[in-house]
């Protein structure tokens, strides 16, 4: 079965007494791809799983991710409830709370011998009452490659299958480096052909089978301040968008100069998480761009500065623009030729590729 891309939202399954729970009980010898389920909830009781109660032998999921709380009593899990042998996972993940008592886990209850699984995590609150995992309840011999669990959001520091799983914080989570083994199959930028995208700093991986690609333009300029931060302002996008906004973002660099890159930060205006938000939409947004300038006040002054000279490789002073060098030396050159600081103003950034070892000499010129 190929769900296209397709999300059913607010599934809601109460069979608190009956076993083999989920939107298909119980599956052997299928195959379920790009499948996505947004909120609502599954209660059963064995057997227990937002997509799959049971996976038969030789039945595989591919391109899947749920976000709805998942309640059983054994074998219960975030995507599936129970692995049998031979049956696959790859490129999964799950965001909703799960709860059970014994093999309970942030994506699959149970994973038996030579189950595979391969590029998945979990990030839901699991809770059990004996036996539980922030990513498997319980782990036989199984086959696992490149899958994570959040130890902060799970409430969970172990996982069964941990020698190959790996636990990480919510902010590693949120930074690509932190799954460099998934190689090309993800990215921080929109619009590229891949598996995975994902926003840094703000979301852990989504799948870009569930996404409209979105291009938005946007703009910020503002004085120098010595952070990072844009206010956006003329912010358009190129189909409707809803429960998200985007008013604000990071420049690439603190330091003045025009057609900065700037990043999104994109905030959430309903009741969904903004994982859930996201995960609608790939925002093609590395053109964004605005300008850092000097503070009102010293644009067109005449003012001194140092110039550093290397005294005995010059070329290396020589090399670096003049602009490196106005930092907290900037100063006011008065009619008696002598030196006072403006305000003590001060961009530190600009100080990082001052040779330690250059002499030094006074300039007098203009502010851009």
């Amino acid at each position: 079965l190929d769900g296209l891309g397709h999300i059913v939202s607010g599934l809601t399954i109460n069979r608190s007494t009956t076993d083999y729970a989920g939107l298909f009980g119980a599956i052997s010898g299928a195959e379920l791809n790009n499948i996505g389920l947004s909120g609502g909830s599954v209660t059963g009781k064995d057997f227990t799983g937002a997509l799959v109660g049971k996976m038969a032998s030789s039945s595989s999921i591919n391109n899947a991710y749920s976000s709805a709380a998942v309640t059983g009593v054994r074998w219960s899990g975030g995507l599936v409830g129970d692995m049998a042998t031979s049956s696959t996972i790859t490129n999964a993940y799950t965001t909703g709370t799960v709860s059970g008592t014994r093999h309970v886990g942030g994506l699959a209850g149970r994973v038996n011998s030579s189950a595979s699984i391969t590029n998945a995590y979990a990030n839901g609150d699991v809770t059990a009452t004996l036996v539980g995992g922030g990513l498997f309840g319980s782990a036989v011999s199984s086959s696992l490659s490149n899958v994570f669990w959040d130890t902060q959001t799970t409430g969970q520091s172990t996982s069964a299958g941990s020698s190959a799983a790996a636990g990480l914080t919510t902010s590693e989570m949120q930074t690509s480096g932190s799954f460099s083994a998934w190689g090309t199959a993800i990215s921080a930028v929109g619009g590229e052909n891949k598996t995975w995208r994902i926003y840094e700093g703000q979301t852990a991986p989504l799948l870009k089978v569930f996404m409209e690609k979105v291009t938005l333009t946007a703009n910020s300029s503002r004085v120098y301040d010595g952070t990072t931060n844009a206010v956006l302002s003329n912010t358009s996008f190129s189909r409707a968008v809803t429960g998200l906004e985007l008013t604000s973002g990071q420049f690439a660099s603190a330091n003045v100069g025009y057609g900065i890159g700037i990043t999104g930060s994109y905030t959430k205006t309903g009741s969904e998480s903004l994982s859930e938000a996201l995960q609608r939409y790939d925002f093609i947004d590395d053109t964004m761009t605005g300008d850092i300038t000097y503070p009102p006040v010293y644009s067109g002054l005449s003012v001194g500065f140092y110039e550093h000279l290397y005294s005995q490789q010059r070329p290396l002073c020589k090399d670096i623009p003049k602009l490196t060098y106005i930092a907290s030396d900037l100063v006011n050159r008065n009619d008696n030729n002598g030196i006072s600081l403006l305000d003590n103003w001060s961009i530190p950034e600009l100080l990082t590729s001052r040779p330690l070892d250059c002499d030094r000499r006074y300039v007098s010129g203009l502010l851009p």
